[in-house]
């Protein structure tokens, strides 16, 4: 996840850029797909740690 540098994109680009690389992974979009809750927060605390605001409750 570090290959996206987020702190230089405006944040809608950011989400889209982990959510993109979260679908983009087979396993990911397996497990997504069976639990669309879990792979929101998943995406969301990636999103706030590339931020630099990370949320320990999301993680």
């Amino acid at each position: 996840m570090s290959s996206i540098n987020s702190r230089s994109m405006p944040r809608s680009a950011s989400l889209k850029a982990i959510a993109d690389w979260f679908w983009s992974d087979p396993e990911r979009h397996r497990r997504g797909r069976h639990d669309l809750v879990a792979a929101r927060c998943e995406i969301i605390a990636h999103v706030l740690h590339e931020l630099g605001a990370p949320d320990e409750t999301l993680a």
